[in-house]
């Protein structure tokens, strides 16, 4: 589940004691703008702040900074912030795209991406270098609705050593139930990265998609 620290419908601890989640998704972003949630996080750590002792990954904000238009997540800071407070999983910040930009859109977006993974592994590493083991990260895979960026996208980042890979920029074709193309951006994506590397699907909540991205092998 993702949980918002702001609009709590079902606590997070609640969400392990009641129903066994073993795992949540929370926002760096949305943490770290945050003067209460922020402060309690980088003190006692993110577990503590959200009262939840399983996994916890973290997005970047990404999707986020992009629909409010508001400022541009810095790449380098949402990482350090991400280590700091002790995520099991954290994101880099790629480029988010939508189904009706163009291909040129997109491959910029693609490029910038795989630029920027290079360059948060290597940070993160450098971190631990200093401060112990890297922070585990995750790699989005972009390229909207070109399978062929997208096929390219899963490649480059794939021989990156990403934790897990979130399918990225499918939340539109989900709100406009383009299952199709949902169904096509999966079966491009798995076979280029192969078994052995974990995919997530980016924003998939809707109960009816759990067992259909399962089938097209989505972790």
């Amino acid at each position: 589940p993702v949980i918002n620290p702001h609009l709590s419908t079902i606590p997070a601890n609640e969400m392990q004691e009641r129903y066994g989640i073993e795992g949540i998704i929370t926002n760096a972003w949305i943490l770290q703008r945050s003067e209460s949630f922020s402060q309690t996080a980088l003190i006692e750590g993110v577990h503590a702040a959200l009262n939840f002792d399983g996994i916890i990954v973290t997005d970047s904000g990404t999707f986020q900074s992009y629909i409010y238009g508001e400022e541009k997540v810095d790449p380098i800071e949402i990482l350090d912030f991400q280590h700091a407070i002790g995520v099991d999983i954290a994101t880099m910040v790629d480029v988010f795209t939508e189904p009706h930009h163009d291909e040129a859109e997109v491959n910029s977006a693609v490029e910038i991406t795989h630029a920027r993974g290079i360059e948060a592994l290597d940070h993160l590493k450098m971190i631990s270098d200093n401060h112990g083991t890297p922070t585990p990260l995750n790699g989005p895979i972009q390229g909207g609705v070109h399978l062929h960026l997208r096929k390219s996208a899963a490649k480059n980042m794939g021989e990156l050593p990403f934790a897990v890979h979130p399918i990225g920029g499918i939340v539109p074709l989900m709100e406009a139930q383009r299952y199709r193309d949902l169904v096509r951006i999966i079966a491009a994506v798995r076979p280029v990265l192969g078994a052995s590397k974990p995919i997530h699907l980016f924003g998939c909540g809707h109960p009816h998609l759990f067992a259909l991205s399962v089938a097209l092998g989505v972790d």
